[in-house]
């Protein structure tokens, strides 16, 4: 009894060592793998290692089946592959967003409309990292004029006057076509509320006192705007403008909060612009800080004094003049 049972589990140990020498397996790409090699002493293999050399197993009789590669997979759909592949990709060109397609609601100054306003700085950046470096080329836009405007405003080395008021209102028409300056409004603007200028407001913007005595109050000032406008064309309904700003702060802040306090309605063309500082972003994909950091990143000689609000408003219209030249987007950048 004893000897036939050991016997027996004798065969059987062998029987389990062929099969583990002898079966095929597939890998994860569908390719036939033979395991080699595996351990096999608790089935009784006598080398206690499973290969074809064991003295328990005979070699197999016959040439080898071939391996038979995994067959092609079927070709994806359209769909399917644009579902599977990132947008970018599966693109030959990268795609940017549509930058002016969107606007978000941002707090507007007491007393004012709520504020549209485009693309983020980040959105402008990132946008022109994405598309890389373009080829000078003009530009290609629907206005007839750009209207360049800076205000410079009563303000005190710890903290702005409250209500703060402009006191230089310049505007420069620039032909949309030549992109030259053709003409220019400026004046001086008397402040109301706060008189006297502040010796902070007369070092930072060059104004002294006996250039706003006298002078027009904002409200006597929008007057003459408007008589300005309609006398170089710009309020005629077929013509297209637009002011053009570095900043947001002007049109978004300035003349909508000392509107507010004085109670004037300004005209809707004071209601939309175009930010320079998010129309460089978008061209050269950097940030700039201000007028001088554009003008030195287009290699472009910065004239007259900084927060000078004429001086400002030429060096202006110098960056949208290159940055027109270089192909940038001009559009509307926010509107209240």
């Amino acid at each position: 009894m004893l000897v036939g049972a050991a016997f027996q589990s004798r065969a059987v140990a062998a029987f389990c060592c062929r099969l583990l020498h002898a079966r095929t397996f597939k890998n994860m790409r569908g390719l036939p793998i033979v395991s080699r090699g595996a351990p096999c002493a608790r089935i009784g293999c006598s080398r206690g290692v499973a290969d074809f050399s064991c003295p328990d197993l005979a070699p197999p009789v016959g040439p080898r089946p071939a391996l038979q590669p995994p067959s092609a997979p079927p070709p994806l759909s359209t769909v399917a592959r644009t579902a599977s592949v990132p947008r970018e990709l599966s693109l030959s060109i990268p795609a940017v967003p549509n930058l002016f397609g969107t606007r978000d609601r941002f707090r507007a100054p007491p007393g004012s409309a709520s504020v549209h306003r485009g693309p983020t700085m980040v959105d402008l950046v990132e946008a022109a990292r994405v598309r890389g470096p373009r080829a000078p080329s003009p530009s290609v836009h629907r206005f007839h004029h750009f209207l360049v405007l800076d205000f410079e405003a009563t303000c005190d080395k710890d903290a702005p006057p409250r209500p703060q008021e402009i006191i230089e209102f310049p505007i420069l028409r620039v032909n949309g076509k030549s992109m030259e300056v053709e003409s220019t409004f400026h004046t001086y603007v008397r402040p109301t509320a706060h008189p006297e200028l502040s010796a902070f407001c007369t070092e930072l913007t060059g104004i002294v006192q006996d250039m706003v005595d006298g002078r027009p109050t904002l409200d006597q000032v929008l007057q003459m705007v408007d008589e300005w406008m309609e006398k170089e064309g710009l309020l005629d309904p077929e013509t297209k403008s637009v002011f053009v700003t570095c900043g947001d702060w002007d049109l978004k802040v300035m003349l909508p909060g000392q509107c507010s306090h004085l109670n004037l309605q300004p005209r809707d063309c004071y209601r939309s612009w175009i930010n320079i500082k998010k129309v460089y972003a978008a061209s050269a994909g950097r940030y700039a800080k201000g007028i001088a950091d554009m003008m030195a990143g287009l290699n472009l000689q910065h004239e007259g004094r900084l927060h000078s609000g004429i001086d400002d408003c030429k060096n202006i219209a110098a960056i949208l003049k290159e940055l027109a030249r270089r192909g940038a987007t001009l559009e509307v950048t926010a509107q209240l």
